[in-house]
């Protein structure tokens, strides 16, 4: 593993603490609504690296990255526009 110790030499005053709280302000910043409560970040040793994990809840809200919609489709990520992303909206209106 690699690790995010690459990362880290090239923050300022650099620790897991730090590395979080970029991430954390990166994903207030580019999310919209903003994910609160729903990311959980971790640090674990593996290999002799620093990995960080982030897990993130699902949300019964669209959720915008840089004011567009992405969604997942297997293994692929498609991104709504237009009529696509009207349809998206509506079916989940009705499964929630």
């Amino acid at each position: 593993p690699r690790g995010i110790e690459r990362d880290l030499s090239m923050m300022k005053h650099a620790n897991n603490d730090r590395f979080e709280q970029k991430i954390r302000n990166s994903l207030k910043d580019r999310f919209n609504p903003h994910p609160i409560g729903k990311v959980n970040i971790s640090f674990r040793k593996l290999s002799g690296a620093t990995i960080c994990r982030v897990d993130m809840q699902a949300s019964e809200d669209v959720i915008n990255l840089n004011n567009t919609v992405y969604v997942r489709e297997g293994n692929t990520t498609l991104r709504l526009e237009g009529p696509a992303l009207t349809g998206w909206i509506e079916k989940r209106k009705t499964r929630h």
